[in-house]
């Protein structure tokens, strides 16, 4: 299984040269790192570092099964993307 660590999320991107404090969609599978270290807490904390204090950061969860049922419910649907 992959390994990856929240110095290589750190630096991956760092080297993106993103301007700190802006609005950023984050889009990804934690999946494809594999184990990641600190889990989903620490790549938090790694976007929040390298983003800026300020950033803002929107992070896409939603259920796929709204279109095939169109059974939603704010405090029961539970997210399956996120």
């Amino acid at each position: 299984m992959i390994k990856t660590s929240l110095a290589q999320i750190s630096a991956g991107l760092q080297d993106l040269c993103l301007p700190q404090n802006h609005v950023y969609i984050v889009h990804s599978s934690m999946l494809k790192f594999g184990l990641v270290e600190g889990g989903l807490p620490g790549v938090i904390g790694c976007l929040k570092e390298v983003l800026g204090p300020q950033a803002t950061i929107l992070m896409p969860a939603f259920t796929f099964s709204y279109g095939r049922t169109r059974a939603w419910d704010y405090h029961e649907s539970k997210s399956e993307a996120g």
